[in-house]
């Protein structure tokens, strides 16, 4: 793939992110705290809430590795599983960086891009 191709390809990427971090922000999360359900689900399970969104993401991985193994089967996984997989682990990734920012673990990081106040 040469540059400008992949460009586009990260520029759209981008978008997705947003776009899909904005949906399910406003499915998932509540309106003060978009890291809510990890901190919820660390409270109920005496996990972390890093390890709390890794158990998430860990089905979203098992079902890519799945479909990385059918891809020259005669079933193999449509573009739009493909598609929703990957963009699901990128947005994890997202929340794993404001898991990290918010709780002081990556504190340059969150300064480099203007977090300041960690709840």
């Amino acid at each position: 793939m040469n540059n400008e191709n992949f460009n586009k390809l990260t520029e759209a990427c981008c978008t997705e992110i947003r776009e899909t971090l904005s949906q399910k922000g406003a499915d998932y999360a509540g309106l003060t705290d978009r890291l809510q359900n990890f901190k919820d689900a660390s409270a109920m399970t005496g996990l972390s809430q890093e390890q709390c969104l890794f158990g998430f993401v860990v089905k979203h991985i098992v079902a890519i590795q799945d479909y990385i193994g059918r891809l020259d089967d005669m079933n193999p996984p449509s573009e739009a599983q493909l598609l929703e997989k990957l963009g699901d682990i990128i947005c994890y990734m997202v929340l794993l960086k404001g898991l990290l920012a918010d709780r002081g673990i990556i504190p340059e990081f969150a300064e480099r891009v203007g977090i300041t106040k960690w709840i």
